[in-house]
């Protein structure tokens, strides 16, 4: 994938972010293809791991995903296992490509803001990443969180089978999952300040004057309500 002509950037990440959705799509080939998500065409998908559920996928669209552990068990307490999920991702990443835009991770679950290849299904995507990480997981479990059943392979005693995903509608909409993302540490209590927290993208956007560095200031930002 060639780089966008707007912005100069050479991987396409600087891209998204600095254009923050106002009209870019994603950039193909030698050109970025300007279009509003309303025009992007929309394609049914199945839904795993329920069959009868269908989400709906928008090509190049910008997606926030919830996933969350199985019983609310904290593995990402663990430094391996932080590593492990950071394996999963770059495994998964080279399979079924995408872009990740912000993330947080907290000891029993995580949010991102992901943008996945026109052709990938994020189903699929998150399947890969699950099972790819237990894998790594399970030879470390004791006896009964290995044979526990009712999950699928990869995914039993480690994760909650679904994820939540709401589908970015615009510039605004991308700004406050971004800021509910990086504010996540300070909601559940874990940190007082977001820079605070290790397992952010938050440093990344500070870094690269994309957040102020004093953000959020005295008052809390304006963020999306009742999630995780």
């Amino acid at each position: 994938m060639k780089g966008c002509l707007l912005c100069s950037s050479s991987s396409g990440v600087g891209c998204i972010l600095m254009h923050r959705f106002r009209g870019i799509s994603m950039c193909r080939g030698q050109r970025c293809t300007v279009k509003g998500l309303a025009d992007q065409p929309a394609v049914l998908l199945p839904c795993e791991p329920m069959p009868t559920y269908r989400r709906w996928r928008l090509d190049g669209a910008v997606y926030f995903f919830t996933l969350v552990t199985n019983r609310r068990r904290r593995w990402f307490d663990e430094p391996d296992c932080r590593q492990w999920l950071g394996q999963a991702f770059r495994h998964a990443r080279r399979r079924l490509p995408f872009r990740v835009h912000a993330v947080v991770l907290l000891p029993d679950h995580l949010h991102v803001l992901i943008q996945p290849a026109e052709d990938v299904d994020y189903s699929a995507l998150w399947r890969l990443v699950k099972t790819n990480f237990t894998r790594r997981l399970l030879p470390t479990l004791a006896g009964s969180d290995r044979a526990r059943r009712g999950r699928r392979p990869g995914e039993r005693a480690v994760w909650q089978r679904r994820f939540f995903e709401h589908t970015i509608r615009d510039d605004n909409d991308w700004q406050r999952h971004a800021d509910y993302i990086h504010f996540n540490p300070v909601k559940h209590g874990y940190v007082d300040d977001p820079r605070s927290w290790r397992w952010s993208s938050i440093h990344r956007f500070i870094r690269n004057g994309w957040l102020d560095s004093a953000w959020p200031g005295s008052s809390p930002p304006d963020l999306p309500d009742g999630w995780e």
